[in-house]
């Protein structure tokens, strides 16, 4: 697990020889859960030059998620589906951003285990698992922080997607 960088990124974006998917999973329903959707809304709303799922407007979650994934795996053939999600980890990690290998595991940790979803996820930590109840993260979790996290972690992919871009166009 690396923390999130530009330059991880991009060189991940660089790398893949089809197309790139962004999938921000979470609800708005819950301050805790909203990174995802808040991030996939500000890419849409930078015109990020992927595609994006998940957003505020039409988030993905628990209940869609199966549905999505389907939709995702029929409509675009070959593609590297990168996944976004709200996770709680150690409390200095609050905050911060990872980018792991492998397919993201949703809802493992509140006890509601989907379907493995991803070829990398990035995992934004929100908070902290040093309470005995799920229920402390609903209100323990300040909005402040899953804005934050979905600004700086926007603008990364938004800037290595640019850098893409221009590379691209240097090389036609």
């Amino acid at each position: 697990m690396k923390k999130l960088t530009r330059a991880s990124l991009e060189q991940l974006m660089l790398q893949a020889d089809k197309e790139i998917v962004f999938l921000c999973v979470g609800s708005d329903l819950a301050i805790v859960d909203s990174v995802g959707p808040l991030t996939g809304t500000l890419l849409e709303e930078n015109n990020l030059p992927y595609r994006v799922y998940g957003t505020l407007k039409a988030p993905v979650h628990a209940l869609n998620l199966e549905t999505t994934l389907k939709e995702i795996h029929q409509g675009l053939g070959e593609h590297l589906l990168i996944v976004l999600d709200a996770c709680i980890g150690q409390e200095e990690e609050i905050g911060q951003v990872f980018l792991k290998t492998g397919p993201l595991y949703p809802g493992k940790a509140i006890g509601n285990p989907l379907p493995p979803v991803g070829d990398f996820h990035l995992i934004a930590v929100v908070n902290c698992h040093n309470r005995d109840t799920y229920e402390h993260y609903l209100t323990d979790t300040r909005l402040f922080t899953i804005y934050d996290m979905a600004k700086r972690t926007s603008e990364l992919i938004l800037t290595a997607a640019r850098s893409i871009q221009e590379k691209q166009f240097k090389t036609d």
